[in-house]
């Protein structure tokens, strides 16, 4: 069991990850992983693979303009994998690169959804403070809820 960094041959498990967790649909993933894929140093993707695949995976963005500031686009994994040490094992390796990389502050952005409330637990429980809301922002009655981070 081990959290890394994605490769190309982790893009199909990715993609079925998102769709079972619904964070996106698989189609989307083409679009979002090129970057990083192609080399670019402000995209990163983690995945926990259990040693027969990748059980959960993360993305995440470099914030331009400012000092080592990392959002993470998407963390999911899949429903059977859920609670057992996964999510906290990426976000804890995402972490430790950010740090090593002389990064600074990771931000997570979720919605306030009933079907985002075990995001909304489980961030806080990883160290996250919840720093800000902007109403309306997904949908109708759908906020953004702003998570943050200072790791250095």
């Amino acid at each position: 069991m081990t959290t890394r960094i994605a490769t190309s041959r982790d893009s199909d498990a990715i993609a079925l990850l998102a769709e079972t967790t619904g964070l996106f649909p698989a189609d989307m993933l083409a679009d979002f992983i090129a970057p990083f894929l192609n080399g670019d140093p402000g995209h990163i993707w983690f995945v926990h693979d259990l040693g027969a695949g990748p059980v959960g995976f993360c993305y995440m963005t470099l914030e331009f303009l400012t000092e080592g500031t990392w959002n993470m686009k998407a963390l999911g994994v899949h429903p059977d994998h859920q609670r057992t040490g996964a999510g906290r094992s990426i976000v804890a390796t995402a972490e430790t690169w950010m740090q090593n990389a002389g990064h600074r502050v990771m931000v997570i952005e979720t919605s306030s959804d009933p079907a985002q409330s075990a995001a909304r637990a489980f961030y806080p429980s990883t160290g996250y403070t919840l720093v800000g809301t902007i109403p309306e922002f997904w949908g109708p009655g759908d906020d953004k809820l702003i998570y943050s981070k200072v790791l250095a």
